[in-house]
């Protein structure tokens, strides 16, 4: 029986096989905005003067109600009917849950689900091209979720109270919130003065895990992402057991390599575009790398040591041929 299409994107990683290209191809586990949705944000606010707040919901994902049956099987010794311990060795009892909590599949989606309303009250909707991206009606103040974190941009303090406090989205849900400095594994630097507005947006404090995963602390610099002029094919990956036992006694992880592989996706995506030619070339040979993707990603590594500092900048100065504010 195929599933309602309203439960394809919370059930992405337990149904991923009844996705339909087309229809939920593009569908992720988790509400979250696009990363390209997010920088535009950031280069808005900049270019329009508008201050910048990030935002967390405290314990989002207890009591969201439940739109569809997800059975458990209850600990053992539970016993819901009396204070006495049931026997270990006794049946399992299975039970359909009435609210969510964090880790099952579905919680995402009905954290969305219970915030939508909240924001609409507000005068936020969804845009077309992102519905994680919450526009208001006056087209001054807009914000991004990420399950349940946000960055708000609105022309004044004030507006953030009233977006943010006891009146307003704080009015249904506990939340945290200030000014703009570090949020979904990012650090932002924010400085507005009368002649120039900047936002910087970097990650070293990641980089450094990246580094810290691999082993790679304390490794020499490189000054290029890749090895210039290098040709990576898949002849260079090993075909024999007896290659790939010699790869691993010479300390080739290859579980390693994809970890290590996959966070430096999401350090290039977010931060990094100077690493996205080498990151997409190491990550094609994830299923099977040879010494040659070993030294890239390495490379890569040392590169990333040298530049940990890097990320975007956006920039508005009033000498700008454009000079909106």
């Amino acid at each position: 029986q195929d599933l309602l299409a309203e439960a394809f994107k919370a059930r992405t990683v337990a149904r991923g096989d009844r996705f339909k290209q087309g229809l939920h191809f593009e569908k992720t586990a988790a509400p979250v905005v696009y990363t390209d949705a997010l920088k535009m944000l950031i280069a808005w606010a900049v270019q329009r003067g508008l201050e910048l707040y990030q935002w967390d919901e405290v314990a989002a994902f207890y009591g969201n109600t439940m739109d569809l049956p997800v059975v458990v099987q209850l600990p053992l010794g539970f016993n819901p009917w009396g204070d006495e311990l049931r026997a270990l060795d006794a049946p399992p009892i299975y039970a359909t849950m009435a609210k969510g909590v964090p880790g099952i599949p579905q919680g995402s989606y009905l954290q969305y689900k219970d915030i939508l309303p909240a924001l609409a009250a507000l005068d936020f909707q969804p845009a077309e091209a992102d519905n994680c991206l919450f526009v208001h009606k006056s087209g001054n103040m807009a914000t991004t979720l990420h399950v349940d974190d946000g960055i708000l941009a609105v022309p004044t303090r004030a507006h953030a109270e009233q977006f943010l406090g006891k009146h307003g989205l704080g009015k249904t849900r506990d939340l945290t919130w200030g000014p703009l400095t570090s949020t979904l594994g990012i650090d932002f630097r924010v400085s507005y003065g009368p002649d120039r507005r900047t936002v910087f947006m970097s990650q070293p404090s990641f980089a450094a895990t990246i580094l810290e995963r691999a082993e790679m602390q304390d490794c020499s610099l490189k000054r290029t992402p890749a090895i210039p002029g290098h040709v990576y094919t898949k002849a260079d990956c090993p075909v024999t057991e007896e290659q790939k036992a010699g790869l691993r006694s010479k300390g080739h992880d290859q579980v390693r390599y994809r970890s290590v592989n996959a966070s430096a996706n999401y350090l290039t995506v977010m931060t990094r575009p100077d690493l996205r030619f080498i990151n997409g070339k190491v990550a094609k040979y994830n299923a099977n790398p040879g010494v040659p993707h070993f030294t890239a990603q390495k490379h890569m590594l040392r590169f990333i040591k040298g530049t940990v500092d890097y990320g975007i900048e956006f920039n508005w100065r009033a000498s700008d041929p454009d000079r909106a504010a």
